[in-house]
């Protein structure tokens, strides 16, 4: 299931890079490792090529921070590859995520004193 072939891509890379979406669902259901790398460390996230794809892979864990071999996120390759789809997403994960953040800190605050921006 996570074996690498010669490049260091598994059964789970390939199928993204093809966005054989029907395969990928099956193999995270089957076990196989949404954060392991190729020979140049690029994890699925970084072959990912449409949004249902990277909606996938993040919802089975799949880091969009990791950098590969060449100090790129999955965000750097979208933006690398003008996939403004996928830098759309990235860009409104990491904004809900900032907002989580601000709202946790608000709570630590004593008589309504808020945290701002």
């Amino acid at each position: 299931m996570n074996l690498n072939d010669d490049n260091g891509y598994t059964p789970l890379q390939a199928a993204v890079s093809y966005s054989h979406m029907e395969l990928v669902v099956f193999l995270l259901a089957s076990g196989a490792e949404v954060q392991l790398g190729d020979n140049e460390m690029d994890t699925p996230l970084h072959r990912c090529e449409t949004v249902e794809c990277a909606e996938v892979l993040l919802d089975h864990g799949a880091d969009m921070n990791v950098r590969n071999s060449e100090g790129q996120t999955p965000y750097d390759v979208a933006i690398e590859d003008e996939n403004e789809e996928l830098k759309t997403l990235y860009d409104n994960l990491e904004a809900e995520k900032s907002n989580t953040i601000l709202e946790e800190e608000n709570e630590d605050f004593p008589n309504g004193i808020e945290c701002k921006e």
